[in-house]
């Protein structure tokens, strides 16, 4: 696997993510951090748990 280049805008969104995912943030408190709608948040970690980060 080569290179990945990311955004600091990206990095934060999979760290918010990632902290959702092992429990130590809510669903909610992410949406807020990243300025998405819950909704949001919930379908992007839908796609991580179904296809990975």
């Amino acid at each position: 696997m080569g290179l990945v280049l990311m955004s600091e805008h990206e990095l934060q969104r999979i760290e918010v993510l990632a902290q959702v995912l092992d429990g130590s943030m809510r669903p909610r408190t992410a949406a807020n951090v990243l300025g998405l709608s819950l909704r949001q948040v919930q379908r992007l970690l839908r796609d991580i748990r179904e296809h990975g980060a």
